[in-house]
């Protein structure tokens, strides 16, 4: 037997935020790579190695954002 459940507002909520947070946070890292991209003076393989990491970092907090079904 199936219950029809609805979604707590305070659930709802959370997800809100959980999503914009994580859209705030990979808006921050891509800004700090093109900055460090177009107007640093660090080498090219520094500068390489950063967007590597930052790169890396965007990708985990977009898994990290995937809705996952509640059983």
């Amino acid at each position: 037997m199936e219950l029809n459940k609805q979604p707590s507002k305070r659930s709802i909520f959370s997800l809100q935020a959980r999503c914009i947070i994580g859209f705030s946070l990979c808006i921050i890292l891509t800004a700090f790579s093109l900055w460090a991209a177009m107007f640093s003076g660090y080498s090219f393989k520094a500068i390489y190695a950063v967007l590597s990491v930052l790169a890396f970092i965007e990708a985990i907090i977009q898994l990290f954002r995937v809705p996952t079904s509640e059983q």
